[in-house]
């Protein structure tokens, strides 16, 4: 064998033995938004029975006023927390348009819906600790559809 061989043999072998030792890959990105910020979810699959390592990223990114850049993220891990954020983000878009504000906090986000600023945008916000992204009703209507196409590819706990 020509060393170019035996170089071609070790960079396919170092990749193969890294594919099976990480952790996760990337499913990809299965939903991206259309708003005023930039919003994806992706599919990150696991390795060996996916079904009980499969994961759902959410990520978001909120320029305002041109110089304030607020960024989140968070993991849904199973079909729990899939579930109780598709509930999350049916009750923020049913509530867009109350007076009243209402606020649906979990471990990992919070959405909150409702009063005067919801109102006049026609928008609710996912929270990240101080940092949040408003959600158009069109948005949280396509992503609440492609979390739903996804669970069964999560566990259940």
């Amino acid at each position: 064998m020509d060393m170019k061989s035996r170089f071609f043999y070790l960079i396919v072998s170092i990749f193969i033995l890294s594919s099976f030792n990480s952790g996760n890959n990337l499913g990809g990105v299965v939903w991206t938004g259309n708003g005023e910020a930039a919003q994806t979810l992706t599919l990150v699959e696991g390795v060996g029975n996916p079904a009980d390592k499969n994961e759902l990223f959410y990520k978001f990114k909120n320029v305002r006023y041109g110089t304030v850049v607020h960024t989140g993220e968070f993991t849904l891990t199973n079909k729990q927390e899939a579930n109780q954020f598709i509930l999350d983000l049916k009750g923020g878009i049913s509530k867009i348009k109350s007076e009243t504000k209402f606020e649906w906090s979990r471990g990992k986000y919070t959405v909150a819906s409702g009063g005067s600023a919801s109102k006049e945008k026609g928008t609710f916000k996912i929270w990240v600790n101080d940092k949040f992204c408003p959600m158009t009703k069109k948005d949280a209507a396509k992503l609440i559809k492609t979390v739903t196409g996804l669970l069964d590819q999560l566990s259940e706990k």
